[in-house]
């Protein structure tokens, strides 16, 4: 309480100014005169007036009206099972019970408090500044012992339209089951997180996956920097959080061109072709790792799956960037080569170039055309030097005469030949190796466009009659060029004619 001894009467001076006579003079001095008669009450009012203050400020007015509200850490009200409020000296000043929100009234200066809920909440002991009438709000946390691991593989870079996913991990340190919910922060707002429910077991851990969606329609601001993303995720009823990663970035979706925008590589079975392209950025930012593949999206006489072996990119299906439209470098060339097998068949198929990466939302299709013209070219002519031939009887020996012949055999397609065989039909009863000999009826290789001439020996049996003909058929076959383990057949396309003369 305020020390009322301590306010002592003031002294005053014997000495009086004389004031000279004048028209204010006169008026004043009747007021000082009554003055100096109510002296000694005015001073006792005063000091009346300061006790009454000091009395009023210790014991009323240097209180302060403190209004408490007990909530969750989701904003959801709790009754306090137990509330109360201490000095630094550990005396208690306040206490009460069974309310959300209530009043109390304390004087400037620090103070601890201690409040608690039902028992599923940690007790929140808390320290209170008090200088003026305030509202306060006490923020309980579930007993949930857990934590967030691995927020560092939330992607980097997030592209409007873009569905990324990334993996962390929940650890329950507790001694029960635990029921997790995660709260992505308010920063969060611009994309949807669809997180699944978690149950994680007692001290064990879960990983989950969470796919990020960002908006096609997200308004980004910087287009060529992209704008930074920020936030946290927190398991809910706590304030345990982890961060996103430094440097997360939105970028508009990739503005990519392909030209030319027909391309059609084109030949014959056999042929290896190549073709340019380009892919332009007209983006105003880099678009970073891009993978190129090849898609088949009809084909009805070839094989697929050969057909896709026989196709490259010449520089490499990966693009490390390519330069926004700003930049000195915003195209990206490349080669498209297409070997076509020696087995192609004739047929236009229709495929897709594919462009996928971190920075496209969903594939690019370039469609293009693979067109096969011809088939493999693959064939020999088989040409006898002579079609007629007449072999005469020889009295002196009693038998008919032997002549000689060739067969030419040439390579008239595309392709290099090998394992060329020819020989007499036999068939047939119009002839046998009696009256036609293949004295050489093979060759190694033959590359196209070569011939050669095979020996063959014409002639007729002793019991042959005067003016007996054989017509004689020639056969060929050889490995196919295209086909491993497989042989063409065929014959010559004219017929050896021989015919028996008797002299006598």
């Amino acid at each position: 309480m305020p020390d009322f001894d301590k306010f002592e009467a003031p002294s005053y001076s014997g000495d009086e100014r004389a004031f000279e006579q004048s028209s204010i003079g006169d008026k004043i001095a009747p007021m000082t005169g009554a003055l100096g008669k109510h002296k000694k009450a005015i001073i006792a009012v005063i000091i009346i007036a300061i006790v009454a203050y000091f009395a009023y400020d210790f014991f009323i007015g240097s209180y302060k009206t403190i209004d408490f509200s007990l909530k969750n850490t989701e904003g959801e009200s709790l009754s306090a099972t137990s509330f109360r409020i201490f000095d630094l000296s550990g005396n208690k000043l306040f206490e009460t019970s069974g309310e959300s929100g209530f009043s109390a009234k304390l004087k400037p200066g620090e103070y601890r408090i201690e409040a608690k809920t039902s028992s599923e909440y940690a007790t929140a002991n808390t320290t209170l500044s008090v200088s003026d009438n305030s509202t306060e709000t006490i923020e309980f946390e579930k007993n949930i012992k857990a934590e967030i691991i691995g927020m560092e593989n939330f992607p980097l870079v997030l592209i409007a339209g873009g569905t990324p996913s990334f993996s962390l991990t929940i650890e329950n340190k507790a001694s029960e089951e635990a029921e997790i919910e995660l709260v992505p922060s308010s920063e969060l707002s611009k994309i949807s997180l669809q997180i699944p429910s978690i149950t994680v077991p007692a001290n064990s851990s879960e990983t989950i996956a969470i796919t990020v969606s960002v908006p096609e329609a997200i308004k980004i601001t910087n287009l060529e920097s992209g704008d930074d993303l920020k936030g946290s995720l927190r398991i809910k009823y706590t304030n345990t959080k982890k961060s996103l990663p430094s440097g997360v970035k939105i970028f508009p979706m990739p503005n990519l061109a392909f030209s030319p925008t027909n391309l059609n590589v084109s030949g014959a079975a056999g042929a290896d072709v190549i073709k340019d392209f380009t892919i332009t950025n007209n983006s105003a930012f880099t678009v970073y790792d891009l993978n190129l593949s090849l898609e088949i999206t009809s084909i009805s006489k070839n094989s697929a799956e050969q057909i896709l072996d026989s196709i490259q990119f010449t520089q490499g299906n990966t693009i490390d960037s390519i330069g926004g439209k700003k930049t000195s470098s915003n195209k990206s060339a490349n080669k498209l080569r297409f070997n076509i097998p020696l087995t192609a068949k004739k047929e236009q198929i229709t495929a897709d170039i594919i462009a996928q990466g971190t920075m496209l939302p969903s594939p690019i299709h370039w469609p293009i055309i693979l067109s096969i013209t011809s088939e493999a070219d693959y064939e020999i002519s088989a040409t006898p030097s002579s079609a007629s031939w007449t072999v005469n009887f020889v009295p002196a020996t009693g038998d008919y005469e032997t002549k000689t012949g060739y067969i030419k055999i040439q390579n008239t397609g595309k392709l290099d030949l090998e394992n060329i065989h020819i020989l007499t039909d036999t068939t047939s009863t119009s002839c046998n190796i009696d009256w036609l000999k293949i004295k050489e009826s093979s060759i190694d290789s033959l590359a196209k466009g070569e011939s050669k001439n095979l020996l063959i020996e014409i002639g007729a049996p002793a019991a042959a009659i005067n003016n007996q003909s054989m017509t004689c058929k020639i056969i060929y076959w050889y490995d196919n060029p295209v086909l491993a383990g497989e042989r063409v057949d065929g014959e010559i396309g004219s017929r050896i004619q021989i015919t028996a003369k008797k002299t006598a």
